[in-house]
């Protein structure tokens, strides 16, 4: 039998000590969530901050660009951490967010991550707008939205999520889409979503397409990859029977990878506007951090 590798609990501590010396408090707040028992209104609290007079968000809540206005990208990143807070309902935060993506959204029921203003802030520079993408069917971050809109619209959607769950399905039926990282990774929180008789009929498109993309040699996993903790988040998610092996090599590395003071290094850098990526850096590694810690803690690979 193989005893997996845990994360001691000194070494817990040292994470949640550089969230504390480095992170944003919308970070802290979820760390003192997840291991501190905190309630969930503090990390609402600290959520609103983030929120703007059109019902999205922004102002920095996606942390590789500096544009403050509303983004689908950083309003998916809100109505993710609502999701994880387990609050589906009766939210005038989550039904404003989804007013504002109705608002956003393209002719072909589909999202693009952000908005042409973010060219003229500092960003790292895979973030940058193009008309085209306007006109551009992917599942990123449209499933995942999908997603939302089922999850946190209730009856009032329930119209547009059919019609946007069809458009989604006819885009898999043809091998050669969704086959990019990230739009995995929104296809599989969709597929988290939604009710089991829905959401097998797009699992079916999943594996074979991760079984491709993902990358399990952990020798590049400090390079910026498609590893299987990027879409797996618990061991209730689908297929992780399957891919089980691959994500317990990933939480050994992911252990065997920790930085003396507690943080882990941040994969990647802006290629640009390289003076503000380093103001950011701490920041990026403390919510990379707490990611890291908070799977741990999902796949039981905590010392108790």
């Amino acid at each position: 039998m193989r005893y997996p590798n845990m994360l001691p609990k000194t070494l817990l501590l040292k994470a949640g000590n550089y969230i504390y010396d480095f992170g944003r408090d919308i970070d802290i707040a979820l760390y003192e969530y997840y291991f501190k028992k905190s309630h969930p209104s503090k990390v609402i609290n600290e959520l609103i901050k983030y929120s703007n007079l059109d019902g999205g968000f922004g102002k920095g809540l996606e942390l590789d660009f500096m544009y403050q206005g509303s983004t689908p990208l950083s309003t998916a990143i809100a109505l993710d951490i609502f999701r994880r807070l387990n609050i589906f309902s009766n939210n005038h935060l989550t039904l404003e967010a989804l007013e504002y993506l109705s608002s956003v959204k393209n002719y072909s029921d589909s999202w693009v991550c952000i908005t042409s203003e973010v060219n003229n802030f500092p960003r790292a520079s895979w973030w940058e707008y193009k008309p085209i993408l306007k006109e551009t069917y992917t599942l990123n971050p449209t499933a995942e939205i999908i997603g939302y809109f089922y999850l946190f619209g209730g009856g009032v959607y329930r119209n547009t999520v059919h019609q946007m769950l069809e458009r989604c399905y006819s885009y898999l039926l043809h091998p050669e889409n969704g086959n990019e990282m990230h739009e995995l990774i929104c296809l599989m929180r969709m597929v988290r979503m939604l009710p089991p008789s829905t959401a097998s009929k797009f699992t079916r498109f999943l594996r074979p397409r991760l079984n491709n993309a993902l990358c399990f040699d952990t020798k590049k996993y400090d390079t910026y990859v498609f590893t299987p903790l990027h879409v797996f988040e618990s061991p209730s998610d689908p297929m992780y029977e399957i891919f089980r092996n691959q994500i317990e090599e990933n939480l050994d590395y992911i252990i065997e990878s920790q930085n003396p003071d507690g943080s882990w290094n941040v994969p990647w850098h802006w290629e640009r506007d390289e003076h503000v990526f380093d103001k950011q850096f701490p920041l990026i590694a403390a919510h990379i951090t707490l990611e890291n810690i908070i799977r741990l803690k999902a796949f039981s690979r905590l010392s108790v």
